[in-house]
Parts: structure tokens; C-alpha cells; sequence
């Protein structure tokens, strides 16, 4: 008896310190993954604001890819932004990207005009949240943008619900699906 008592302890530790591993390694998964916004940008459909927490009176945003270089970490796209006052297309954005964060600025300028940091994209990298801040604050806004052919059926139930988690201290979420009723975005 004492000889199986002695066999338990010697193996039992190990055992223990392996399920805990395990454990800890599957419990922060999650919070290990990096988003990679190279690979978000990487389509040839237009990406869609579909929801935001912006307050400067913008209706639609949409993103036009240009050229994606996941290798040297840039990428080149058009964004127009519609407001009460009309429509407005910046023709040459660039970005340089660190996996999550995009600094974009104007094609023929050095300077960052935003930082854009991808927080959130599902599997298929069909919608993504984003938290944008204009390069020389530290307060911005958030962004739930999706690829023009998830716009019928909207953002993911997860993509949705991390952006209604993220935003619930926000004081007003200025627009949802409000793309949808502007076929111009399109």
C-alpha cells in the first residue's frame, strides 16, 4: 500500500503541472492573438463603416483597397466619407502597418494623419473593429467596419458583440447600418 501511495506522489505532480499548462495555454489564447490589418485590408471589395462612435457628423466611410504589401508592411487605398454636406474622396491614403495598427496619412505627405488599430476580425476577415484616434491625441473613436458583401446580412454575431462590449461606456453610437440606406456608398 504504501509502495502505490509512493508511485501516486512521484506521478501525480507531473500530471498536475501538465493539465495546468494546458489549461493557462488555451485560457489565454485569446488574448495572445495578434489581428493583422494587412490581411483585413487585403480584398478587392469596399470596406464599409457600418457602426461607429464617431461624433463628427459622418454618414458613410467607405475603404477602397489599392495595393496590399503584407511582406513590407504598407498599404495603399481610397476612403470617401459622407456627410450631410456631401461626399468627400481622399484618392491616395497609405498606410504603414504593424500587425494591428494601421498609421495612415496621405500618399505624397510623411506625416500620420490617424492611428487605426484593429481590435477585433472574425475568421474570414469579413468584419473588423477598429479604434481610431487622430495621430496627435490619445482619445478617438471606435469603428465596426465589414467588406461590402457582409452588408446585407450585417457584421458577425461575434464582431457585433465585441463592438457593443467595447463601446457600452460610449455616450451615443452616432449610426448603425446607416451604409445601408446610402446605396451611394457603393
Amino acid at each position: 500500500m504504501l509502495e502505490q501511495t509512493i508511485k501516486l506522489m512521484i506521478l501525480l505532480p507531473p500530471v498536475f503541472i501538465g493539465f495546468a499548462i494546458s489549461f493557462l495555454q488555451q485560457g489565454l489564447a485569446h488574448y495572445s492573438r495578434t489581428e493583422d490589418a494587412a490581411e483585413f485590408m487585403n480584398t478587392s471589395e469596399k470596406i464599409i463603416v457600418y457602426n461607429s462612435t464617431d461624433m463628427s457628423g459622418v454618414s458613410c466611410k467607405v475603404d477602397a483597397a489599392g495595393s496590399v504589401h503584407k511582406d513590407k508592411g504598407n498599404v495603399s487605398f481610397n476612403r470617401t466619407v459622407y456627410t450631410t454636406s456631401g461626399k468627400n474622396t481622399t484618392d491616395c491614403l497609405f498606410a504603414t502597418v504593424y500587425g494591428d495598427t494601421m498609421y495612415v496619412g496621405l500618399c505624397n505627405e510623411t506625416q500620420d494623419n490617424t492611428t487605426e488599430i484593429l481590435l477585433y476580425q472574425n475568421g474570414n476577415c469579413t468584419c473588423g473593429v477598429f479604434d481610431v484616434a487622430f495621430s496627435d491625441t490619445f482619445s478617438g473613436w471606435y469603428e465596426l467596419r465589414v467588406r461590402a458583401s457582409s452588408l446585407d446580412s450585417g457584421p458577425s454575431n461575434d464582431c457585433a458583440e465585441y463592438f457593443a462590449k467595447r463601446t457600452e461606456d460610449e455616450n451615443q453610437t452616432v449610426y448603425t447600418g446607416s451604409a445601408t440606406a446610402l446605396p451611394a456608398c457603393l
